[in-house]
């Protein structure tokens, strides 16, 4: 979305049929103002669905939105990049190790 706006205005015009200019122009605006470069949950978006469906479940009302979901690995995966990008961590090797013996 955020590297290759051409491809993402065409899989969301495949997907939501929208095919006016302007209105492709200003989904793909919204989308970029409301969507950052790291997929984190927001508290207040999350709070939203509770409250909707609180209208028809009361329990709902009494939850908290942080009950349902979990942002640290996206939190801790871009903390890592960042700091091997500017140089302050070096990058984790791994070792896979394929065989087709039978062990």
């Amino acid at each position: 979305m955020h590297t290759d706006k051409q491809g993402f205005e065409k899989i969301l015009s495949k997907y939501s049929k929208v095919v006016d200019p302007g209105m492709l122009e200003g989904t793909v605006q919204y989308a970029y103002d409301f969507v950052g470069k790291i997929p984190l949950v927001k508290r207040e978006a999350f709070q939203v669905t509770l409250d909707l469906v609180g209208e028809k479940r009361p329990a709902a009302k009494q939850a908290q939105p942080n009950q349902f979901y979990d942002n640290s690995l996206a939190e801790n995966s871009s903390r890592m990049v960042f700091q091997i990008v500017v140089g302050t961590r070096a990058p984790v090797a791994s070792k896979v190790t394929l065989s087709t013996e039978p062990s």
